[in-house]
């Protein structure tokens, strides 16, 4: 089991929400005993992960994955079972040996159309810099947890934990992020669609 945390829209000073995140991701440390990351865009988007290393191996895998001119970046807690399969089948073009590196190449190829192509337990989310759009999901049956989060300044939050928003002045309410179902913000975004019909 990994840990991810992202915030999109976080207002304030760069460096003391760095250190905000920073503390954030601490409460995941017990997912996450192999390495850990927070990675920010400079405009108010923050992608953490920690990392539990199954798939891969030590070598590679760490989060978050970037696309080759960095405008999409993504986050992923989770196994993806048919990952060899997909990357043959839709002709992925994958730099390492992360089964969950295959989620930004479909993004990119299929939009937000893509998560039924998943066969295994996730929770991720995408940051799309070129449409300015987020986009997370939640395997059907729920085996890896996701909660978000709305802060007060307007942001939208992800994390593995409640833990992780549970008496924060910066989020105003949150929730579980429901199994099955899939989440659009930013321009043109649809919030809360199911994608998984069985």
């Amino acid at each position: 089991m990994c840990g991810i945390l992202a915030v999109f829209g976080i207002t304030g000073d760069e460096r003391k929400n760095r250190k905000i995140m920073v503390e954030m991701l601490k409460k995941l440390r017990h997912r996450s005993p192999d390495w850990e990351s927070v990675t920010s865009n400079g405009a108010g988007t923050f992608l953490c992960h920690g990392r539990l290393a199954i798939v891969g191996g030590l070598e590679t895998g760490d989060q978050p994955f970037f696309n080759k001119d960095r405008s999409v970046s993504w986050i992923v807690n989770g196994e993806i079972y048919n990952h060899r399969d997909l990357e043959k089948m839709h002709d992925l073009d994958l730099e390492n040996r992360s089964d969950c590196e295959v989620v930004g190449p479909l993004y990119e190829k299929y939009g937000t159309d893509f998560v039924n192509m998943l066969d295994g337990m996730f929770a991720f989310v995408v940051n799309d810099e070129t449409t300015g759009k987020v986009f997370a999901a939640r395997d059907a049956m729920g085996k890896c947890p996701m909660y978000i989060g709305y802060g007060f300044d307007g942001s939208v939050w992800f994390a593995s934990e409640m833990k992780c928003f549970a008496k924060s002045p910066l989020i105003e309410r949150y929730e579980i992020f429901p199994p099955g179902y899939q989440y659009t913000g930013g321009p043109g975004g649809k919030g809360f669609e199911r994608w998984y019909n069985p």
